[in-house]
C-alpha cells in the first residue's frame, strides 16, 4: 500500500512544496519593500536633520563668537570656547555612545525587521550587545539543527526512491489500472448483457 501512494505522495509534496516556495517569495519580497522603505526612510529623515543640525551649530557658534568678541573683545577666546564645547560634546557622545545611540539604534532596527517575531508587542530584546550575541548563537544553533533534520529526511527519502521500489509502485500501478479496466469491461458486458436481454424478453413478449 505505501509503495502504490509512492506516486501521490510525491506529486503531492512537491506541488505543496512548490506553493509554499512561491508564497513564500512573495512574502518575503513584501516585508522586504516593507522594512527597506521603513529603514531608507529614517536613513534620509536622520541625513536631513543631522544636516540641519549641523547649520544651527554654524551658525549658533558664529552668533556666540561674534557675541563674545563685542562683550570681550577677543575673537580668539570665542572661537576657542566653541572649540571647547564641541570637544566636550564629543567627549561625552563617545562615552555614552552605547546607552545613546548604538542600543536606540540597535532596538529600532531590531523592531523593524523582526516584528512579525514579536507576539507580545514588546521590543525585541537587542537592548544590549550580549543580548544580541546571544540571539545570534541561539539562531545559529536552531538553523543547524533544521540543517541536520533536513538531512535525516531527505536521506531517509532517498531510501524510498530506489529503482527497485520505483519499478515495484509502477508495476502495481499498472496492475491496478488493469484490474481496473477488467473489471469496467466487466460491468460494462454484463449491463449489455442484461439490457439486450430485456430487449429480446420485451420483444418475444411483444410477439
Amino acid at each position: 500500500m505505501e509503495n502504490i501512494e509512492l506516486g501521490d505522495a510525491l506529486k503531492d509534496s512537491f506541488g505543496s512544496l512548490q506553493r509554499y516556495i512561491e508564497l513564500q517569495l512573495k512574502y518575503n519580497k513584501l516585508l522586504l519593500t516593507q522594512k527597506m522603505s521603513e529603514i531608507f526612510s529614517l536613513i534620509i529623515l536622520f541625513v536631513i536633520l543631522l544636516g540641519l543640525s549641523g547649520f544651527v551649530l554654524i551658525f549658533f557658534s558664529l552668533a556666540f563668537v561674534n557675541w563674545y568678541s563685542e562683550m570681550v573683545g577677543s575673537v580668539f577666546h570665542g572661537f576657542l570656547w566653541v572649540t571647547l564645547f564641541y570637544l566636550v560634546i564629543a567627549i561625552l557622545i563617545y562615552f555614552f555612545r552605547k546607552p545613546f545611540i548604538f542600543g536606540p539604534l540597535r532596538i529600532m532596527f531590531g523592531n523593524i525587521l523582526f516584528r512579525e517575531e514579536s507576539t507580545s508587542g514588546e521590543d525585541i530584546p537587542f537592548k544590549t550587545k550580549e543580548e544580541l550575541n546571544e540571539n545570534i548563537a541561539k539562531c545559529k544553533v536552531e538553523l543547524h539543527n533544521e540543517t541536520d533534520d533536513l538531512k535525516i529526511k531527505i536521506e531517509a527519502l532517498s531510501e524510498k526512491l530506489t529503482v527497485p521500489n520505483i519499478l515495484l509502485n509502477a508495476g502495481k500501478s499498472l496492475y491496478n489500472y488493469y484490474v481496473t479496466t477488467s473489471n469496467i469491461v466487466k460491468v460494462s458486458a454484463l449491463l449489455a448483457s442484461k439490457i439486450l436481454s430485456k430487449k429480446k424478453r420485451k420483444k418475444d413478449e411483444d410477439d
